[in-house]
């Protein structure tokens, strides 16, 4: 999310902040299992808590190439 802000990426981030918000502690765990049981057990047993900013993310808000790109030539 730092990543995304320092480029200028701030939707994207506010959308990856919101996603991080909806597991314990703010943010998914790095281990894919211990994540993907939160997911099933606690965040979206129902596989729906994030298709809303999955469609915001995919709509692209921002283009992430030109914002790299702009930030590495700076």
């Amino acid at each position: 999310m730092k990543a995304l802000q320092l480029i200028g990426a701030l939707k994207t981030a506010d959308i990856v902040k919101r996603a991080g918000a909806k597991f314990p502690g703010g943010m998914p765990p790095k281990e894919w299992a211990k994540r993907q049981d939160l997911l099933v057990d606690e965040v979206s047993p129902e596989a729906d808590a994030f298709q809303e900013m999955d469609r915001e993310f995919y709509s692209g808000p921002e283009n992430l190439s030109d914002l790299v790109n702009k930030y590495i030539t700076r």
